[in-house]
């Protein structure tokens, strides 16, 4: 090879991009989605092919687990460490007795000695409940789907320090059927909390909403439910008030005269103090009076936004915006 060759073989590599000789491809980065994951019928509740349950509706068992099941009727927890998994809980339509009020009961009041701990619930359907599908004092319930109740979907009250109300990525919607309560007033809400905790202490469990869809707007004017009042209502309305940490994060909410009830019935137990909303998104509209309402101190209301145009709302929600 010759000069000449050799000096035009150099420029030659001179002259390559040095982008081309070392750049190696690249993915752009995924957006991340704006909004928590919508729950819905198609990802909560249970899957396949169920068996009837046939033993005591009383679970007395500790540590036992419940699976695959179609329970009868109303469920009483009556041990420790009980696992409900994938199962269909169904009460009979009509204004029935106190076995026909709720679905599953885990609460002091209710089971004589107490409420009991280390409850799960997950992957299941409770349909029907003449007050509410679930009365607890203490449990987690994940991907469950709560419909077509009487009055509420959720009762949690009375839930000591140290333990917690759990409600993760749940579906709330068809609250106040008439066929399961003939009562026209009843007052139905996603989730009604009347006390929590102890006023002699001054401390409460934790009642937690994470991920759910209370879906309650398109219950207006329907002649077969009765217009339900609020996706939560959290009240002191009964000894010895509300205490505790009560939060309600990623969730969708909308429906309701007002969407969401922090305030004191007037029954003399004080005001709800440490009440948090952070990171929902609110369907623009959706309720009759406004989306919040609260008389006492403000709580945490941060990362807030409209599912209509995702902008952010904390500014809206003042207890006084009616129209968004």
């Amino acid at each position: 090879m010759n000069k000449l060759t050799k000096l035009m073989l150099a420029l030659m590599m001179l002259a390559i991009p040095v982008s081309f000789a070392l750049a190696t491809p690249t993915k752009a980065p995924q957006e991340a989605n704006p909004f928590p994951l919508l729950r819905t019928a198609a990802n909560t509740g249970y899957t396949g092919t169920l068996t009837a349950y046939t033993g005591s509706l009383n679970l007395t068992t500790a540590n036992a687990t419940y699976e695959d099941l179609i329970f009868p009727g109303r469920i009483n927890i009556k041990a420790n460490n009980i696992t409900i998994s994938n199962c269909l809980i169904e009460l009979a339509p009509g204004p029935g007795g106190d076995g026909e009020s709720y679905g599953l009961v885990n609460v002091d009041f209710l089971n004589g000695a107490g409420y009991y701990t280390g409850l799960v619930v997950k992957d299941c359907e409770f349909i029907g409940g003449k007050s509410s599908s679930i009365l607890v004092s203490q449990g987690s319930f994940i991907r469950c789907n709560f419909h077509t109740t009487g009055a509420d979907a959720i009762k949690a009250k009375g839930c000591s320090e140290g333990d917690r109300v759990l409600i993760k990525n749940c579906y709330i919607h068809d609250i106040g059927r008439l066929s399961y309560n003939t009562i026209t007033n009843a007052h139905s809400d996603g989730t009604q909390i009347r006390r929590n905790g102890s006023a002699t202490t001054g401390t409460g469990g934790d009642l937690h909403f994470i991920g759910c869809n209370f879906d309650l707007y398109p219950l207006l004017g329907n002649s077969l439910y009765v217009a339900p009042n609020a996706c939560a209502i959290v009240q002191t309305a009964e000894a010895d008030g509300i205490f505790g940490e009560v939060l309600f994060k990623d969730c969708y909410l909308g429906g309701g005269n007002f969407v969401m009830y922090f305030t004191d019935k007037g029954a003399g137990y004080g005001n709800v103090d440490d009440w948090n909303l952070i990171d929902n998104v609110w369907r623009a509209n959706e309720w009759v009076s406004g989306p919040l309402t609260f008389d006492g101190p403000i709580g945490t209301i941060t990362g807030n936004r409209r599912l209509d145009t995702g902008v952010p709302c904390d500014a809206l929600l003042d207890g006084a915006t009616n129209t968004w």
